[in-house]
């Protein structure tokens, strides 16, 4: 039920799972917009093509969600974000259909595509979109590093990024998530004879616990592949990381990490993310005051004295000018007799927490998963009093009775 408690009507997109046209010459295909990831790229791939839009959620999220959150998807370096691969679209609005072409370019006023991505919902049903695709890679390569610390690979990412090298993602784990990462692979490979001899490799070559592992996906022709994975390999080394060779298991796990959360919470573990970006010079700051925050936070909602939790993060997707990253949180729940009301007042807790901190420390507290409910308070902070009012007006002109998600995006 909405906040205002009025009834609700939920639409069922899933039948809506066509690509319905490709145009190879101009590298654009049509598809509608309830079509989940698996889906679209099994169409396409049958083709010759695909979008390589792979978030988190690829396995059961859908094209129009990925637009109406701006998403990016874990091989955005290659394939760009929502924003990038979006052509045209067509959506369907209280006031009338709304039609995006897609044109290459246009200077016939703003790009009113642009109103959709990160809308929520809020302006219209997207029905069908115009993607940017192009032809399957001939070759992808996985590869691992590790890196003394975090900020030796975070230089590395950002000079990556700078010096234009070709790659589709550079995934870097904190040392609390490296640490994590490889006892999971510990419990699930205990005699896995190559995992061994690495960890006595790297014992030897003196990685300590503030050790941070780093995934590099390269992807495309031979030729393209081959000159990214060296370059990116003499980065590495003059940062004093050291090269773990290919990570066949990497494409089979990496959609795994969001299935926890459930498990957890059977087990009295709650588990709850942000994924918050800033530029290279206030990162750092943001990476520590959240870790800190984050850690204050889950001791003085804990449900007894001394229980810790943990804070874990990743590198999300980095640009010339900045990265995200996705910081994790896991903490032990308040498991009293009102579970419902004390679990959820403590995750509200922590997660207000985390915000204030990202906001305190410069960064934006949505990369792409867009606004929902939980930042519609903060949107003017980021966005300006003007640019709320702007926004508000366009929800006028589109929705003038209010009826699509409200609640979300707007105060």
């Amino acid at each position: 039920t909405p906040p205002d408690g009025r009834p609700s009507l939920a639409l069922d997109m899933t039948r809506m799972d066509r690509v319905t046209s490709l145009d190879a010459m101009s590298g654009l295909a049509v598809a509608e917009a309830g079509i989940t990831g698996p889906e679209l790229e099994r169409q396409l791939g049958a083709r010759g093509m695909m979008l390589g839009h792979r978030p988190d959620s690829f396995e059961y999220s859908t094209l129009g969600g990925w637009i109406a959150h701006a998403g990016a998807g874990q091989e955005a370096a290659r394939y760009g974000r929502a924003a990038d691969w979006l052509a045209g679209l067509r959506v369907a609005t209280p006031a009338g259909l709304f039609i995006a072409p897609d044109t290459p370019a246009s200077a016939l006023g703003p790009d009113l595509k642009q109103l959709m991505l990160g809308s929520d919902g809020t302006l219209g049903v997207i029905t069908s979109a115009s993607l940017r695709v192009r032809a399957l890679p001939a070759v992808e390569s996985w590869r691992g590093y590790v890196f003394p610390d975090f900020a030796s690979g975070l230089a590395a990412i950002r000079e990556a990024r700078r010096q234009g090298l070709p790659h589709t993602m550079l995934r870097l784990s904190d040392a609390a998530r490296t640490r994590l990462h490889l006892a999971l692979d510990r419990a699930r490979h205990p005699f896995d004879a190559r995992r061994m001899a690495t960890d006595a490799w790297l014992r030897l070559r003196g990685f300590d616990h503030k050790a941070c592992l780093l995934v590099a996906g390269f992807a495309g022709r031979a030729e393209e592949v081959a000159r990214g994975r060296k370059g990116f390999e003499a980065l590495a080394r003059r940062l004093a990381a050291a090269s773990l060779g290919p990570q066949p298991r990497w494409p089979a796990q990496r959609h795994d990490a969001p299935y926890l959360r459930d498990v957890l919470l059977d087990r009295g573990l709650g588990l709850d993310a942000i994924e918050v970006s800033a530029n290279w010079a206030t990162l750092p700051g943001l990476y520590t005051a959240l870790r800190h925050a984050l850690q204050r936070a889950m001791r003085d909602h804990a449900p007894r004295r001394g229980a810790q939790g943990l804070v874990l993060t990743h590198t999300a997707n980095a640009y010339p000018d900045g990265a995200a990253l996705h910081v994790s949180w896991l903490y032990p729940r308040l498991l009293e007799d009102d579970l419902a009301q004390n679990d959820l007042v403590q995750a509200a807790a922590i997660r207000a927490a985390a915000l204030t901190a990202v906001a305190e420390a410069g960064g934006s507290i949505s990369h792409a998963w867009g606004a929902g409910a939980d930042y519609r308070g903060r949107m003017e902070a980021e966005r300006s009093a003007q640019g709320v009012a702007a926004l508000a007006a366009v929800k006028q002109a589109l929705d003038p009775k209010g009826i699509l998600n409200p609640g979300k995006l707007l105060p």
